[in-house]
């Protein structure tokens, strides 16, 4: 059986980007979940936030 291993982290822009134009972020870690259920529940915020992020075009 595998073990996934999910985080709960915060991602901090710092204001400093490389040569090819992506963004430096520091990402600080707070908690790690190995429970299933708590595990689905932090995939399911990371998919509402991507959502809200990327919206799917003609909605």
């Amino acid at each position: 059986m595998k073990k996934t291993l999910c985080y709960k982290a915060v991602a901090r822009k710092t204001d400093k980007m490389v040569s090819d134009g992506f963004i430096v972020v520091e990402i600080e870690i707070i908690d790690r979940v190995f429970d299933k259920q708590l595990e689905n529940y932090y995939q399911e915020s990371l998919k509402k936030l991507k959502s809200s992020i990327f919206p799917k075009s003609g909605e």
